[in-house]
């Protein structure tokens, strides 16, 4: 009696070759970076708006990069980095606006490549990579990242130059929480002691220069936290040595800011107080009220794109151009038509509101 062949078993999957996974990933890069640039192809014409006037044109501290030697900074000690881009900026090219928002544009790019690493990062981690869409990680990255990237929501912070502080500390923020990734999922690569060691201290450095940069990126080491316990695994105490560095930056912000009234700068609570607030004198309760109403509004303009104005109403969509009595003047939108698409001009710079925001 013949024997029974054995059941055919399925052929294992086949794993792209390292080479053309690059190709790939640098095909991705290229699209979102031609994508970006594309988007913002005009914006470099536009004029100083809001807070640039008061932070670039009229500031005389970035027109002397002696200003940010130490000792000499007397800015706001948490906007260093910022500031000290603005005055690179001013040491090259003056006053004359398409320098700042070249700038402003690569930062922009800049961050979207940051959001496609994340993404093909996060898919790498113990949480993820046995998903069903992990097979899927370069298309979500690349959507993820061209969404990011050409959002009409976004035109604001790149368009508007003051809002610098907001992106580049964006860049130092999603940047740390990259090599934090990164590092924790090379970790048994990592065989030399002093590479991981090197890759530890550029975590901390991009740390400190987001929270250099401006003061939202004092949650950023609550973030790295975060991404830690929903993504990466392991054993309570290594987790907690991994982490130590980054929580040791927490009390960088309140410290510098207390630092610097202590060294004889008795108004540098008042001045980041006015610098946190948006062009009101609301008690700071009311206006946290007024905030959380502004962030879900946001969050549905991500889905919902309608009434993309400078000044709006705390109401999801508002029908007509007045909103509480004030005319709502729509933003400058560099390299964005009104209805939404790439090419058209920027409404005049001389259509925006007579009073500053506050950054």
């Amino acid at each position: 009696m013949p024997l029974a062949s054995p059941p055919p078993t399925s052929a294992p999957p086949k794993s792209i070759p390292a080479g053309r996974e690059r190709v790939r990933d640098a095909l991705a890069v290229a699209a979102v970076v031609a994508l970006g640039l594309f988007s913002y192809s005009n914006a470099l014409g536009g004029a100083f708006v809001f807070d640039d006037v008061r932070q670039i044109r009229d500031n005389p501290i970035i027109r002397d990069l002696g200003s940010f030697l130490p000792g000499r900074y007397a800015g706001l000690p948490n906007r260093y980095v910022a500031y000290l881009t603005f005055a690179l900026n001013y040491r090259l090219g003056g006053l004359a606006t398409a320098g700042y928002h070249l700038v402003n544009v690569v930062i922009h790019v800049a961050n979207a490549l940051l959001v496609y690493a994340l993404v093909r990062l996060t898919f790498r981690t113990p949480r993820l990579k046995a998903s069903a869409l992990a097979r899927s990680s370069r298309a979500i990255a690349a959507v993820a990242a061209a969404l990011f990237v050409a959002h009409p929501l976004q035109t604001q912070a790149v368009s508007y130059v003051a809002q610098r502080l907001t992106s580049l500390a964006t860049t130092f923020y999603v940047g740390t929480v990259v090599l934090y990734a990164a590092l924790r999922l090379g970790d048994g690569a990592l065989r030399s002691r002093w590479r991981a060691v090197a890759g530890g201290v550029a975590v901390v450095a991009t740390a400190l220069l987001a929270m250099k940069t401006k003061e939202i990126a004092f949650t950023l080491p609550l973030a790295v936290v975060l991404y830690e316990v929903s993504f990466l695994e392991g054993a309570v105490r290594s987790r907690l040595l991994r982490l130590a560095p980054v929580l040791a930056t927490l009390p960088v912000i309140p410290l510098a800011t207390l630092g610097a009234r202590a060294a004889g700068d008795p108004g540098v609570l008042a001045r980041v107080a006015a610098s946190t607030r948006v062009d009101t004198s609301l008690p700071r309760l009311e206006y946290l009220t007024t905030q959380l109403v502004v962030v879900v509004r946001y969050l549905g303009l991500l889905v919902l794109r309608c009434s993309q104005r400078s000044q709006r109403s705390p109401s999801f969509c508002t029908a007509g151009p007045r909103s509480r009595g004030r005319r709502a003047r729509s933003i400058p939108r560099p390299g964005w038509s009104r209805s939404g698409w790439p090419g058209s001009s920027s409404p005049s710079p001389s259509s925006r509101p007579s009073s500053p925001s506050r950054i």
